[in-house]
């Protein structure tokens, strides 16, 4: 998880395509480390892949998991 949002900071801070060297980066100067098979599994997936489409993509598929029973019992709580 703490390469995807490497790979989201080095994006929203402007680098439209960063390297592996750039999540690297990041990770260090908080102090952290990741294996260059994660880092290169995640940059081959996202290859060639516009920003905003694979942010598209993923609210498609959360929007798919049920999410309902919490206010269920949240409400049963308070009632």
């Amino acid at each position: 998880m703490k390469v995807v949002g490497a790979y989201l900071l080095a994006v929203l801070g402007g680098n439209p395509t960063p390297s592996a060297s750039d999540i690297k980066n990041i990770l260090g100067a908080v102090g952290a480390e990741a294996e260059d098979e994660l880092i290169n599994l995640l940059l081959a997936e996202v290859k060639g892949k516009d920003f905003n489409e694979l942010l598209a993509s993923g609210r498609e598929k959360m929007s798919a998991v049920s999410g309902g029973g919490a206010a269920v019992a949240v409400a049963a709580i308070l009632f």
